[in-house]
């Protein structure tokens, strides 16, 4: 976020198109980086095209809160803190093409 990691955030794959597969989600380390698994168990996102949403949860007073996946945020009193053009599954415009290898993906939030 604006040059630096973005710590505990959720990182979501939603398959486009003609993707086959379901969501794929991480959660970003103290780097900024996360691996994906799919929701149903598997390690990494299958080769496609992907819209990514990315969610960061903070407590109501903005204090850093962390996501594991294990509650749903909202028990945990958390608030989004990224704008809807990150974080929305029907506004974001972030993308991702997987293909075969995998890969590193890099989103420069501003």
């Amino acid at each position: 976020m604006k040059g630096k990691p973005l710590v505990s955030a959720t990182v979501t794959f939603v398959p486009q198109g003609e993707t086959k597969g379901v969501e794929c989600v991480g959660f970003t380390d103290e780097s900024g980086k996360f691996k994906l698994k799919q929701v149903r168990g598997g390690e990494g996102a299958p080769p496609g095209s992907y819209k990514v949403v990315i969610n960061h949860f903070v407590k109501g007073d903005g204090s850093p809160i962390k996501i594991d996946g294990s509650e749903p945020p909202a028990n945990l009193g958390a608030v989004e803190s990224l704008p809807i053009k990150y974080s929305s599954f029907l506004d974001s415009k972030l993308t991702a093409q997987v293909n075969a290898a995998g890969g590193e993906f890099t989103f420069d939030l501003k």
